[in-house]
C-alpha cells in the first residue's frame, strides 16, 4: 500500500522502468517537474510547496562559512507514515534520535557544522518536539533552523556540502542540485540511486 515507503520506491522505479517512453523523454519530463518546483516554487500535484512563503536567495550567515564541511538535516513531517511498520528505521528510533545520536558523537569535531532545518508544519502541529530540537543549539558545531523561518530552502541547500535526509522530497531535489545526499530510509526513492542509504549508525558514521 502507498504509506509502505520501500513498497512505493519499487512502485516507482517499474513504472519508470517499464513506461513505454523512451529514457530522453523520462528525464525530460523529471526536469520539467523539478525545475517547476525548485525555480517557480509550484505545488506540484499533491506535492505542497512550503517554499513558495521563503525569501529567495536569503540564507543565515552562518553558512557562508567555508572553513567547515556544512551538513543540512532536514526534518520530514511523518504523521503520515511514522506508525507504519515497514517503515521502520534500519537504525535509530526515529529522526529525533537519529539526530540527536548523529550531533552527540560528532559533537567535538570542529570540521563539521550541522544544521539541523525543523521543518515548516512543526509550528502547527508538534512545537513540543521543535523545542527539542532547538536544544542542540547548545552544541558549539550545531545551528537550528526553527520552523517558521523564512530562509530559501534551495539557497541553503546549495551553500551545504552534504544534505541529510529521511523522507523529505529534498532528498532527490538535492541531488538534482548537484549535492551528496545521505538518506536514512527508508524512503520513497531509496532505489533510484540519488543517495547514500546507510543500513547502520558504523556505515553511516564512517560515510561521514
Amino acid at each position: 500500500y502507498s504509506h509502505d515507503l520501500i513498497f512505493k520506491s519499487k512502485q516507482f522505479l517499474n513504472f519508470y522502468d517499464n513506461h513505454y517512453f523512451p529514457d530522453s523523454k523520462k528525464i525530460a519530463l523529471g526536469k520539467k517537474w523539478l525545475d517547476n518546483r525548485i525555480y517557480k516554487r509550484l505545488k506540484m500535484g499533491i506535492e505542497e510547496s512550503f517554499s513558495k512563503h521563503q525569501m529567495v536567495g536569503k540564507i543565515p550567515e552562518y553558512i557562508r562559512n567555508k572553513d567547515v564541511i556544512k551538513i543540512l538535516i532536514i526534518v520530514s513531517t511523518e504523521w503520515e507514515v511514522g506508525g507504519v511498520i515497514e517503515n521502520k528505521r534500519y537504525f535509530f528510533n526515529n529522526q529525533y534520535d537519529s539526530i540527536k545520536k548523529i550531533v552527540s558523537y560528532f559533537k567535538n569535531n570542529s570540521k563539521f557544522l550541522f544544521i539541523i532545518k525543523v521543518h515548516p508544519q512543526h509550528k502547527n502541529f508538534d512545537k513540543k518536539l521543535e523545542q527539542d530540537y532547538k536544544k542542540f543549539n547548545l552544541f558549539k558545531n550545531t545551528k537550528v533552523i526553527s520552523s517558521d523561518n523564512l530562509y530559501d530552502t534551495y539557497a541553503v541547500i546549495n551553500n551545504s556540502d552534504i544534505i541529510m535526509t529521511f523522507i523529505s522530497l529534498t532528498g532527490p531535489e538535492s541531488a538534482y542540485l548537484g549535492k551528496r545526499v545521505i538518506c536514512i530510509g527508508p524512503s520513497s526513492y531509496e532505489l533510484f540511486e540519488l543517495s547514500n542509504n546507510p543500513k547502520t549508525p558504523n556505515e553511516l558514521f564512517d560515510l561521514l
